[in-house]
């Protein structure tokens, strides 16, 4: 328990916020309390509001969301929760039959209209509609149609997966990890529910308990379905993080102004501590903010993030972070040795470590490095929580391209409606035509990883000193005054600093534009041409290999600049057999992340011995799939994600290691159960 004293001089150190719209004596009763007193005090103040029907002729939840999350800077709009798209207060989900071209300047789609996200999943705990945790406004939002079914149910968590299309959150197979800007939005709204909702009544009168739990994955069984909701430590991390808003607080005050309850949590965000850290452990508790990151060699530096639960308002926390195993070199790391880093004390601030990455211009497939916090000392009796350890992964780089000849060649993100056009266009600079068909365009959102977002149709052939365009809306190029793409699909999504990878059919890297762990916008609303003296994929992207040109406003207009589909190249001087890869390597996952199974396929470029081992992402090794000697050419091996005594690995990044008698390889690997 954190006594009185504590809190008093922790409310010192927060965030100072105007509560001038609290009214007078509403939170009298609860003055002077702590832990499970104030918690049993706020559920008296804010139980039994004013409840509004979900769907109704009269005032229902949808007419009070568009007055509770209104753009403040454009009144007939929305924010949504969890893309923060502002969005046309009447382009919300009507049903499939409904004309939703009249919105977005006739791109408007069903999918991409709002709908009323539970932030606190119906299914955990109040499945019926008539019950009144279903219709609470305080954690109801408007979302994304099509990133709300993404959500669904899922706990909220650090995740590891970039959505595809909420592009600022991430996602796992038990986890959802909401956009940094609204983090403590979101852990606000789910320690809101577990004091307005201790106890709930369902419509027969039973009672039902929501309570918050330290870990994701919860489950929750048949309707009404467990009351249960992870992950504690988590939303207390994210709440610190991220504090009480403008945009909060007056929603907060909009919902008051309907429901006659308040969420005690905007008002006095000290009270999270003092009622839900107890339920954790009352002492000082030290974490990694987020668990990995996958960045270029030539990035430059990482930035290790350590956050603090319940610091000692007076004596300092300190800690220490070492490199403890991984696939990478030690040389890849500039004077990188074992860190002491300090928390003042009452402070909640994250404190950051610089790691600096040597960029050695040396072929390299991708490597991991483990980092781990250990010796905690100081505080109030400090520890090391569950979140201990760090992988930072560096992707392949220095690359030679497995097709010389094809690039990619322009890029756009454009100013018209909803950023269109946005397209990506790929050349054969070569005197001969070459088979593209089943090509991979890997995308990485934001900077981020890239994966597998799109395949090039089968049999395609590119002629010789021709262009192929992807496009993301034959509507957005034909607005431009741009023919007809090649190919057409959402997954060409790029916001200015997303990154794109050309790779062959088995997933060989060709080309890239953009780089990875670099979230900084550098092409938004933008041209990017290739330069013509550029005839082959390079080892990463190179800014000196590009021209790229602002657009103004609503532009590009009749097709201009840029003309998709026609680049121009200096002569081709030469023509080499495609498809030579200089190493071993393991050519292919699929699928990956994967559930039931995977298959894993390698090459040898020379006869000998083979060995397949599977690691964790710690660096323990769990199974050898593979140890036996080998013909020349591709073999397959199938792994149901299994340990060596059979029994279901649990979801997670595992490491596969390729080694042979002149290359170790190791891939990383995902399993979702």
């Amino acid at each position: 328990m954190i006594s009185l004293k504590r809190l008093s001089l922790l409310s010192i150190f927060l965030p100072i916020l105007i509560f001038s719209q609290i009214p007078t004596g509403y939170y009298d009763s609860a003055q002077d309390l702590a832990g499970s007193d104030l918690k049993t005090a706020l559920n008296d103040i804010i139980s039994d509001h004013v409840k509004y029907p979900y769907t109704s002729t009269s005032t229902d939840v949808w007419d009070i969301l568009k007055e509770t999350d209104e753009d403040p800077n454009n009144a007939d709009n929305v924010i949504l929760l969890y893309t923060g798209r502002s969005q046309d207060k009447e382009y919300l989900d009507h049903g499939s039959s409904w004309d939703y071209t009249q919105y977005d300047n006739g791109d408007g789609d069903h999918n991409e209209s709002w709908n009323r996200e539970h932030v606190w999943s119906k299914s955990h705990g109040f499945p019926l509609e008539i019950d009144t945790a279903y219709t609470d406004i305080h954690h109801l939002r408007p979302a994304d149609r099509s990133v709300n079914s993404s959500r669904s149910n899922l706990d909220f968590d650090f995740s590891e997966f970039t959505h595809g299309e909420a592009t600022e959150c991430n996602y796992d197979s038990d986890s959802w990890e909401p956009r940094d800007a609204v983090k403590g939005d979101v852990a606000r709204m789910m320690f809101y529910m577990v004091v307005r909702y201790d106890p709930g009544y369902h419509s027969d009168n039973s009672l039902y308990d929501l309570e918050l739990v330290d870990y994701a994955g919860v489950d929750i069984g048949d309707p009404p379905g467990e009351p249960l909701f992870g992950k504690l430590s988590t939303l207390i991390q994210w709440h610190l993080q991220d504090p009480v808003d403008a945009f909060e607080q007056n929603r907060n005050e909009v919902v008051y102004n309907y429901q006659g309850n308040r969420n005690p949590f905007i008002d006095h965000p000290e009270w999270v501590e003092s009622i839900f850290s107890p339920q954790l452990s009352s002492n000082t508790r030290i974490d990694f903010s987020r668990n990995s990151i996958s960045v270029e060699e030539n990035s430059g530096s990482v930035s290790l993030e350590l956050s603090i639960i319940n610091a000692d308002p007076l004596v300092a926390t300190q800690c220490e972070v070492s490199l403890s195993g991984g696939t990478g070199s030690l040389n890849d790391l500039i004077d990188f040795t074992t860190t002491s880093l300090t928390f003042p004390g009452g402070s909640t601030d994250l404190q950051t470590l610089q790691v600096q990455i040597f960029d050695d211009n040396i072929v390299e497939l991708e490597e991991t490095f483990i980092f781990r916090i250990s010796n905690v000392t100081g505080g109030d009796s400090a520890f090391v929580g569950g979140s201990d350890s760090f992988v930072l992964t560096i992707l392949p780089n220095d690359q030679v391209s497995a097709v010389p000849g094809l690039i990619i060649s322009e890029v756009m993100d454009g100013t018209r409606s909803g950023g269109q056009p946005k397209f990506l266009e790929i050349t054969n600079v070569t005197d001969e035509s070459i088979a593209i068909g089943d090509f991979q365009i890997w995308r990485g959102s934001n900077g981020g990883d890239p994966y597998d977002v799109l395949q090039i149709p089968a049999s395609t052939m590119l002629d010789a000193h021709s262009s192929w365009v992807m496009a993301n809306s034959s509507a957005g190029m034909a607005g431009a005054g741009y023919d007809a793409a090649d190919q057409v699909s959402s997954a060409i999504n790029g916001n200015g600093n997303d990154v794109f990878q050309l790779h062959s059919s088995s997933g060989q890297y060709i080309d890239a534009f953009g780089l990875a762990g670099v979230s900084s916008a550098w092409y938004e609303d933008g041209f990017a041409h290739r330069l013509p003296s550029i005839l082959s994929g390079g080892p990463s992207y190179s800014e000196a290999e590009w021209t790229i040109t602002g657009l103004g406003a609503n532009s590009p207009s009749n097709g201009s600049p840029g003309t998709p589909g026609s680049h121009i190249s200096d002569p081709w001087v030469s023509v080499v057999d495609h498809f030579h890869p200089q190493t071993p390597e393991l050519i292919k996952i699929y699928p990956n992340p994967f559930n039931a199974g995977t298959l894993i396929t390698f090459h040898m470029f020379d006869s000998g011995q083979a060995t397949l081992d599977v690691f964790d992402v710690r660096g323990k090794f769990i199974k050898t799939l593979v140890n036996a000697d080998y013909a020349l050419g591709s073999h397959q091996i199938q792994w149901k994600g299994t340990s060596a005594n059979g029994t279901e690995l649990p979801s997670g990044i595992y490491l596969v290691r390729l080694m042979t008698t002149t290359a170790t390889q190791v891939q990383r690997l995902s399993i979702l159960r």
